[in-house]
């Protein structure tokens, strides 16, 4: 015998009908265990668990109805086909609401009859197939959250090491010069108001703070003299110092978390297309850099440097205005003439 056959149960006290339904299950391949009364049937079913019963519910020394609602307490997926020389439909409904998946009276179409056999057998071994997924997605779904805690876990200590990186960045530029330190603090809160009012989402408002606070590193690569030069700088020293976008981007280009070296790039770019260093104009200008570049003009204009007084407020608003459509982006100027204007209503600055 096939040990992987399916096993059928044939529970009937009509030996005739016994031998033609052993018959016709046996050639179909299936394994038959037989008994005549319910108490054979219970011994059997708790020495092997079948795959589909036969079911006579007339039975000499049991209900058979009250034998379906034991077998599908015990065993759900076994599925059950009653016979019955009762033509009762109580009978017939009461077996189907205890779970009996077919029904049939005697005499027995074999052919029916096997054709429900044959159904029963492959939509129980669906159900089980499906029991066996949902059991193996359960499994996965249970290691994938395993493996996301990790994740979470590793992204956690990892963006603890980037902000590290960057106030290692940040402190190494304020040891070359501490204007730079201020005013990039500055200028990051500033762009992370103007993109607020803009109403740009979080992780884009995250990456124009976080672009401001590093857009002068390449200023580590100037030399003192040019760097904290008290007198007005030749033109041959404004070469040196415009390269320092591009060298704030080299530095930091081979931190591969880092994702806003466009920013960083661009953010001496005009909206005319006159800046530098690539000359780009309008929209080809990312957002981001549009946005620093205003906090950045206006921070330095209103801050002292080694030579030159600073401009009061308004002077610089005024140079913000005048220069909106040209150097500035008129989108930007406006969003940030609206945060001057809480702040100044809240008495800030």
């Amino acid at each position: 015998m096939n040990s992987s056959a399916k096993k059928i149960l044939i529970i009937e006290d009509d030996q005739d009908l016994v031998r033609t339904f052993t018959a016709i299950m046996e050639n179909s391949g299936l394994a038959v265990s037989v008994a005549f009364s319910g108490k054979e049937a219970k011994n059997l079913l708790k020495r092997s668990l079948p795959d589909l019963i036969l079911l006579d519910i007339k039975l000499p020394d049991v209900n058979g109805l009250n034998l379906i609602e034991e077998v599908k307490k015990e065993f759900t997926e076994t599925a059950i086909i009653v016979i019955t020389g009762h033509s009762s439909l109580d009978n017939a409904i009461r077996a189907l609401k205890l779970g009996a998946a077919d029904f049939f009276i005697k005499p027995v179409d074999l052919k029916a009859l096997k054709k429900a056999t044959d159904k029963c057998l492959w939509e129980q071994e669906k159900a089980l197939e499906n029991k066996r997924l949902y059991q193996e997605v359960q499994t996965q779904n249970i290691e994938l959250e395993k493996m996301m805690k990790k994740i979470k876990k590793l992204n956690e200590e990892l963006s603890k090491a980037y902000i590290e990186t960057i106030k290692s960045l940040a402190e190494a530029l304020e040891a070359r010069d501490p204007y730079t330190k201020s005013h990039s603090d500055i200028v990051a809160n500033y762009a992370k108001r103007i993109a607020e009012k803009m109403g740009l989402p979080f992780y884009e408002i995250k990456k124009i703070f976080q672009s401001a606070l590093l857009h002068d590193l390449g200023k580590m690569a100037m030399p003192d003299g040019i760097l904290n030069k008290p007198g007005l700088l030749d033109e041959k020293e404004w070469e040196e110092v415009r390269k320092h976008p591009e060298k704030s981007e080299e530095i930091l280009k081979h931190l591969t978390f880092i994702t806003f070296l466009p920013i960083i790039r661009h953010h001496h770019e005009r909206f005319d297309g006159t800046g530098y260093p690539d000359k780009l104009s309008g929209d080809m200008i990312p957002l981001g850099a549009r946005i620093l570049a205003v906090a950045d003009s206006f921070e330095a204009m209103t801050r002292d440097r080694s030579y030159r007084k600073a401009l009061s407020k308004e002077h610089a608003i005024e140079e913000i205005k005048r220069c909106s459509g040209s150097q500035f982006d008129p989108k930007v100027v406006i969003a940030f003439l609206e945060v001057l204007s809480n702040e100044m209503e809240k008495g800030v600055g």
